[in-house]
């Protein structure tokens, strides 16, 4: 499928970003992916979790 025409945004990547961030916390428009470190894997799911509710 061709995408002559329209509007077409390129993917973006935010990397370090804190989990207190506005970026991470509040819904984006486009395709946008939010990497936050953390300390264990333990810290992920924790993470997650939490955000899901």
């Amino acid at each position: 499928m061709e995408l002559d025409e329209g509007f077409n945004i390129e993917p973006t990547v935010f990397e370090d970003v804190l989990p207190t961030m506005t970026i991470a916390l509040e819904e984006i428009f486009g395709p946008v992916l939010v990497l936050v470190k953390v300390k264990t894997i333990k810290f992920s799911v924790l993470g997650a979790v939490t955000d899901c509710s």
